[in-house]
């Protein structure tokens, strides 16, 4: 595909649409009505561990001192699970319904980049659809249901942001796309070590349309 054709794919005037304004709404309303309940949640499984960690250590401490960080998780990589508890006890204390907010704003935003990312090939109907589908799929449930998987949410939403941007960057050749997508996999990387294989899938990406 040529060059122009590319760049006429990229949906960039349409970023700020009635459709795409309609769907962002829609994706809000679905997350905060589906996931209600979950607001009434309490503490779960090793939140009790994490909140420990995060009230004792500061982040420069678990992100730059191994000796630290490997406390948490010897075998993970995982300080951003530390500082999403950490950001929350600021915010919230030890109040677990702010936990859960901040758990379904992260899916919730995940849904909208899902979104834009789908609308760089597809219609906006099935990017819809394809948003919302990941956000009523049952990882996506048992992710809103345990406040120790805010790594992962977190994770993931960085990792959407770098595949759009990374794409951006083919389609429209400009670096700073690139140096975009390079800061989110970086990030998506300090909340989990799974997100790690993305640099493999890159390359793979179709840059034009399906």
């Amino acid at each position: 595909m040529e060059k122009s054709e590319l760049k006429l794919t990229f949906p960039y005037r349409q970023l700020f649409s009635a459709q795409t304004v309609i769907a962002i709404f829609f994706l809000a309303i679905l997350c905060s009505g589906f996931y209600y309940n979950v607001l009434s949640a309490g503490w779960r499984f090793d939140d009790g561990d994490h909140l420990i960690f995060a009230s004792t250590y500061s982040p420069w401490q678990y992100f730059f001192i191994p000796e630290i960080t490997r406390l948490q998780s010897g075998a993970n990589l995982t300080p951003w699970n530390a500082l999403f508890y950490d950001i929350n006890l600021s915010l919230f204390g030890l109040n677990p319904s702010g936990f859960y907010i901040h758990q379904l704003i992260i899916i919730g935003l995940t849904s909208i980049a899902t979104f834009f990312l789908l609308r760089l090939w597809i219609a906006p109907v099935w990017s819809l659809i394809g948003a919302v589908v990941f956000m009523i799929s049952a990882p996506t449930v048992h992710i809103a249901n345990e406040i120790m998987t805010g790594h992962y949410s977190s994770g993931l939403l960085f990792v959407v942001i770098a595949l759009y941007a990374f794409v951006c960057a083919v389609r429209l050749e400009q670096n700073r796309y690139a140096l975009i997508g390079a800061f989110f996999f970086l990030l998506a990387v300090t909340c989990k070590e799974i997100y790690v294989p993305l640099i493999v899938i890159l390359p793979f990406l179709p840059a034009g349309t399906l």
